[in-house]
């Protein structure tokens, strides 16, 4: 009996907005809550390099932008406050 596999409800950011997303990642900032949202999940999670399609070194710069914001309480650590 095979299973069904279960498939990640997160898909990799198309390669349609890459253009759009080249020239945001040059300039990573903890301010722009909107845009780094896009690399992250609904639970807070940062996504992996594999879902961002980002290069290593803008992966660790994306990953303490998105540590910036959630010290500064831009976004929630976690999902389970939600009201």
């Amino acid at each position: 009996m095979e299973e069904a596999r279960k498939s990640r409800t997160d898909a990799p950011i198309d390669p349609e907005s890459e253009s759009e997303v080249d020239l945001a990642i040059e300039n990573f900032d903890y301010k722009n809550v909107a845009f780094m949202k896009r690399f992250m999940t609904s639970a807070g999670r940062t996504l992996s390099r594999r879902f961002t399609s980002l290069p290593a070194k803008k992966q660790r710069k994306m990953a303490k932008e998105v540590k910036k914001m959630k010290f500064l309480a831009l976004v929630p650590y976690c999902d389970r406050h939600k009201k």
